[in-house]
């Protein structure tokens, strides 16, 4: 019979739970290739392109960056103080980093470690605003607010 669970548990409870179910798809993908296509795959790094970071947000705001070429944990950001609302992954001259937009502030983080790169307050409000990522240039890209319910006229 299972054991009573807190609510707090149950978020984590749920990513460990598609943590195992994606290892278990991985592990089914690998089996259909032989033996000497594994191993070539593990000593040249990505041949096939399939080794990618996956960035998850979960509902009480924890970022967890997995890898989809075996589903472990890269790294993880949870802060109490400052509930992220949404992610962005920029890249911006070739270098990519991780935007998480809380209640008051911008967090960058390396996409690679997790480290915070940088923090800046905004003063905008997130339950009345929506948030967009936007391509500025070949190499460039930004985030904007964008007033909820806001509408362009036409002309």
């Amino acid at each position: 019979m299972n054991e009573p669970v807190s609510l707090f548990e149950v978020p984590q409870r749920i990513i460990q739970r598609y943590i195992q179910n994606f290892g278990f798809l991985v592990d089914s993908v690998m089996k259909m290739f032989n033996a000497d296509d594994v191993a070539s795959i593990n000593q040249d790094g990505d041949v096939y392109g399939f080794k990618k970071l996956l960035i998850l947000l979960t509902e009480p705001g924890k970022v967890f960056a997995l890898q989809s070429f075996d589903g472990t944990v890269q790294w993880q950001f949870y802060s109490p103080q400052e509930k992220v609302v949404k992610v962005f992954v920029e890249e911006n001259d070739g270098h990519s980093e991780v935007v998480l937009i809380t209640d008051s502030k911008e967090l960058r983080l390396d996409v690679l470690t997790g480290n915070r790169i940088s923090a800046h307050p905004h003063k905008i409000d997130v339950n009345e605003h929506s948030f967009m990522q936007i391509r500025c240039g070949e190499n460039q890209q930004t985030i904007v607010a964008v007033p909820r319910g806001a509408h362009m006229n036409e002309q």
